[in-house]
């Protein structure tokens, strides 16, 4: 008797660490759908020539904006910072 309350006692503690994952385990793939779907609107806004939503995209995705001879520069939080240092070459389109 003792032995099977341990066995239940573990199957428990098991199914508690499955549902939690299950839960939280794929937060990470959702945080990462949505940098990709925001991405994609930074392109659009581009393609459109929407200077009010660039604007505004850029508000929320970096800090310390200015512009020096003509040329935009900032800094770029996580994950941005990443897009913002790859080569030129990289993100122009069909580039593979």
């Amino acid at each position: 008797m003792e032995r099977k309350n341990a066995l239940m006692s573990e199957k428990k503690s098991l199914e508690e660490k499955l549902s939690d994952f299950e839960r939280k385990g794929n937060h990470w793939l959702e945080l990462m759908r949505n940098w990709v779907l925001e991405a994609n609107q930074a392109e659009n806004l581009i393609k459109a020539e929407n200077l009010s939503g660039m604007k505004d995209f850029l508000v929320d995705i970096g800090s310390n904006r200015r512009i020096a001879a003509g040329i935009l520069a900032g800094e770029f939080g996580k994950p941005w910072h990443f897009l913002a240092e790859m080569p030129h070459h990289s993100r122009a389109e069909g580039a593979r």
